[in-house]
């Protein structure tokens, strides 16, 4: 079918499009994908749950925003989907995650020849509508999924044949966020996290950390940097002015330009307990050089390697984050080994090209079945 094609039209289905690791993924395959042989554009089916900035998009990507919470018929939910669909006459749909299931039922109503659904992170709401879902996963002609536990999820948990599932991990703009004279170099020791402030974050549990190791260590000169804005912030500046600390930590809110928090960090931190695929922060942190501490979860046990990439910490214990800390905090050439190491790791394996070209590969194989 691609061969009679001069431009390949795609719509990117999203739950909604803000500041978060699935809508910077959209955006870089949209933003990547070649004009000449591509027209991507991408739906929004609710508004996100903050305000602030989104990512930007190419001048010819067609965003359309729409907000299902306030369309209460289902039947009209999906009857707006298929008119935009049928509208834009897409060769392929691509949703993402489970929210999104609306536009899967809609493509295959407006008989899109490629439907494709992609999983970012198993959802706590997903997993209590196993029957459904299982209904729901034999109607996508392909899945994709960011981490192998997500693989193994669809798989196992939906019925659905591994043929029909690729996976194609995140990547990151290393140009960007990789510049070695651009890390600051002062007295201060900078513990960070970049992230949605919400309670699957687990953000809490950092901040009290944090407290502990401030105990341990009165005399030095030490920062937590928490970038981002959410739902949970006004909780969290709250819980660091209750412990005494909060002369100590840096509420940046959300930004667009997470490296020039990167670059000011000694270590990065990612406490989220969530079920979460492959976190971009991680990414990012890693193209910048970070040691990284992160929760002990079965996703990033897959791509993530301890003592070389990280320090995995055990959340079911609350000193174990501050010992990690002190490790790093006192091992100089374990922060330099796992720099070098995180620097390379992304050069090889995550960059975006790579995750660009997948995306187009996966979107061209299956247009010429």
């Amino acid at each position: 079918m691609s061969g009679m094609i001069k431009k390949i039209r795609i719509l990117h289905i999203v739950p909604s499009f803000g500041i978060g690791g699935l809508e910077h993924g959209v955006a870089k395959i949209a933003n990547g994908l070649p004009q000449g042989k591509f027209q991507v554009d991408i739906l929004a089916l609710f508004y996100p749950r903050t305000d602030g900035d989104t990512f930007s998009l190419r001048s010819d990507i067609n965003f359309i925003q729409l907000d299902l919470s306030q369309i209460r018929s289902k039947l009209k939910k999906f009857l707006t989907i298929i008119k935009i669909i049928r509208k834009g006459r897409y060769h392929i749909v691509h949703t993402h995650n489970w929210p999104t299931i609306y536009g899967v039922f809609a493509a295959k109503l407006a008989f899109v020849p490629i439907v494709i659904h992609g999983e970012h992170g198993a959802s706590s709401d997903a997993e209590n509508h196993l029957f459904l879902q299982r209904i729901f996963a034999k109607l996508p002609d392909h899945f994709a999924a960011i981490c192998i536990p997500l693989v193994s999820w669809i798989e196992k948990q939906w019925n659905v044949n591994s043929e029909k599932i690729t996976y194609i991990p995140n990547g990151i703009d290393i140009s960007r966020f990789y510049n070695k004279n651009q890390r600051l170099k002062n007295d201060t020791f900078t513990i960070g996290t970049v992230g949605r402030l919400e309670k699957v974050k687990n953000i809490p549990f950092l901040i009290q950390s944090f407290k502990n190791f401030i105990d341990k260590y009165p005399e030095a000169n030490l920062r937590l940097l928490i970038v981002g804005n959410g739902t949970e912030k006004s909780c969290l500046e709250k819980i660091s002015r209750d412990i005494g600390i909060q002369d100590k930590v840096c509420f940046t809110g959300i930004t667009k330009y997470p490296e020039k928090y990167y670059h000011q960090m000694d270590v990065y931190i990612n406490p989220n307990t969530n079920k979460e695929g492959m976190n971009n922060c991680i990414l990012e942190a890693m193209a910048c050089g970070l040691p990284v501490i992160t929760s002990d979860l079965p996703a990033n046990r897959t791509w993530l390697n301890d003592n070389e990439n990280v320090l995995f910490f055990n959340t079911d214990y609350s000193d174990d984050l501050e010992k990690k800390i002190h490790i790093l905090y006192n091992n100089e050439n374990l922060r330099n080994s796992i720099s070098k190491n995180n620097v390379l790791r992304i050069q090889d394996e995550f960059t975006v090209d790579l995750f660009i070209q997948r995306n187009m590969k996966l979107y061209l194989h299956l247009l010429k079945r």
